[in-house]
């Protein structure tokens, strides 16, 4: 993890290599969108809350994930990103089932 949860950051980054797979966080219905700052974003409605991934490698392909299912790759786009990474913005409760904070 590159970054924490903070008052001014609402998310964590998590470091990955360029490519490498970024999988589902929760089970739902997921939509690809682009956001100057963020890049390529993926925004999942879950039973436990939306989970948004941005940074993504490119636009995937919108419909129902499952957890653990492959949905991007790592990638650095949009204005804000510093290199491959994702930036994950999650209720605590999904935070602390995959992290345990």
């Amino acid at each position: 993890m590159t970054q924490d949860v903070s008052p001014r950051h609402q998310a964590i980054d998590q470091a990955c290599i360029a490519g490498s797979d970024v999988r589902a966080m929760g089970n739902g219905y997921g939509q690809f969108h682009w956001e100057h700052e963020k890049g390529w974003t993926f925004v999942q409605s879950t039973p436990l809350g939306e989970i948004r991934m941005s940074h993504l490698a490119f636009k995937g392909v919108d419909r129902f994930y499952n957890v653990g299912e492959v949905v991007n790759a790592c990638g650095s786009t949009g204005a804000y990103s510093t290199g491959p990474h994702v930036h994950i913005e999650a209720p605590a409760s999904i935070f602390k089932q995959v992290y345990g904070m």
